[in-house]
């Protein structure tokens, strides 16, 4: 198994709906043989989003597509439209998804979004928070604490029968990086590490002004991943992983 495939499933596994706290007991080994890979996926129809050394993200135009868990990408016959929302997981990186909603869309499979990330940025003081006390943030020192922030978290269901269609996150196709959107009040840094099930998260996360920000997720060595700030960011994607 290659090293973008086990990076992708860990991360997965790291940053999906459940809480770090629940995926103690899982193996390493038992998470590369897991097929629920989402946010790495290669070949995608070109996009971007729009930032520029310490400025946030302006603009985030993204393509919805199926991929398999060979990360080629693919189409799902038996799905017509696709009902998209983002959620604020706030005050950590990790941690179940929530219930917070800051954008929904109905969409059809390759269509393309482009959102205003200004305008999204008004109404959003109210789901970030200082980082919060939990099994996620242990080991983690933020600068200044005063610092509120919020991780968005991503699914896909079909709205016609109400299930989701599988697991789904951010990459970028061009440097096979997987990311993470997320949202600052302030300037800050994050760094620290949080174990789980024999895996560091090593974070070295650097924000260089209020706003939205991708967090690159990279993979080091079979027991880390390092966690930091991606500027990098002209071929994003959002992908789904099928889940049959």
């Amino acid at each position: 198994m290659n090293k973008d495939k086990r990076q992708w499933e860990r991360l997965e596994i790291g940053f999906s709906t459940a809480s770090l706290g629940e995926y103690m007991k899982i193996s390493f080994q038992k998470l590369i043989s897991l097929i629920i890979i989402t946010i790495l996926v290669t070949g995608c129809t070109s996009v971007s989003a729009k930032q520029s050394g310490s400025r946030p993200i302006d603009e985030l135009s993204i393509t919805v597509d199926f991929f398999n868990p060979d990360k080629d990408k693919m189409h799902h016959p038996g799905v017509k439209e696709i009902y998209i929302y983002f959620t604020a997981i706030s005050g950590q990186i990790f941690g179940p998804r929530g219930n917070d909603v800051i954008y929904s869309d109905q969409v059809t499979q390759n269509q393309l979004l482009s959102l205003d990330m200004n305008a999204m940025t008004t109404s959003l003081d109210n789901h970030a928070s200082k980082i919060v006390d939990s099994e996620t943030t242990k080991g983690l020192l933020i600068k200044p604490n005063s610092t509120r922030f919020f991780r968005v978290g991503t699914d896909a269901y079909d709205p016609l029968v109400n299930y989701s269609l599988g697991l789904t996150g951010f990459y970028d196709s061009k440097s096979s990086k997987s990311l993470i959107l997320t949202y600052f009040d302030q300037p800050c840094e994050i760094t620290g590490t949080v174990n789980s099930g024999g895996i560091s998260y090593v974070h070295k996360i650097k924000i260089p002004s209020q706003g939205f920000h991708w967090v690159m997720a990279e993979f080091t060595n079979p027991n880390t991943t390092e966690l930091s700030v991606y500027k990098n960011t002209e071929n994003i994607s959002f992908a789904i992983t099928a889940q049959n």
